[in-house]
């Protein structure tokens, strides 16, 4: 060996972009980790290359284990089942809200407002999709029990009803029994006088 050269390459740029990914992706981690529902995004072929924190306690799953399967291999095929038909709109382009109960083994029932959001690439293909959910489950406890108050306060105002035509009714029947009444002690009053006589 006479020698070595050495060749350098100034990755700076690289580096400070991979920074900026990573500054950014921690940074998404952190407002998708306040909502009150996970978030995630898959790609084209419907596959997690995004997370949020809040899934795991939604499906039982960590973000890290979810991160490269499809939505198939992490949701119960019962949901997904579910869910397809939107995801299928939304890789067609269109931005669809719905909403679903789920049923899992770690949150038990919930209620859920669902967006999907297409993501679209630079040249307008769709290359993936967004989803986010919320748990509407207080909301829709609440309208159960305002129908609740509503059927009771129909049925309430139907018995008042009923208790008015009943009062209404007894009043008259009182009337008559009144008029009745008096004619029958007038009659026995007329009877034991002596003054009755017989046609």
């Amino acid at each position: 060996i006479t020698g070595v050269v050495l060749v350098f390459h100034d990755v700076s740029k690289q580096y400070r972009q991979q920074a900026l990914i990573v500054a950014r992706e921690a940074e998404l981690r952190k407002i998708t980790g306040i909502l009150p529902g996970p978030v995630s995004h898959v790609n084209r072929h419907g596959r997690y290359i995004f997370v949020s924190e809040v899934f795991e306690s939604w499906f039982g799953k960590k973000p890290e284990d979810v991160i490269g399967l499809t939505q198939i291999e992490v949701l119960e095929p019962k949901i997904y089942a579910q869910y397809e038909p939107y995801f299928v709109r939304a890789r067609n382009g269109e931005s669809v809200s719905f909403e679903v109960t789920i049923t899992t083994p770690v949150s038990g029932v919930r209620h859920a407002l669902v967006k999907v959001i297409p993501d679209f690439d630079s040249d307008g293909t769709v290359c993936g999709y967004f989803t986010i959910s919320m748990d509407i489950s207080p909301l829709k406890q609440a309208e159960q029990e305002t129908r609740n108050l509503r059927d009771q306060l129909v049925q309430a105002t139907k018995m008042e009803a009923v208790g008015h035509l009943t009062a209404g009714i007894a009043h008259d029947f009182n009337n008559m029994l009144g008029a009745i009444l008096g004619y029958t002690e007038l009659t026995q009053h007329v009877i034991a006088s002596g003054k009755f006589q017989e046609t």
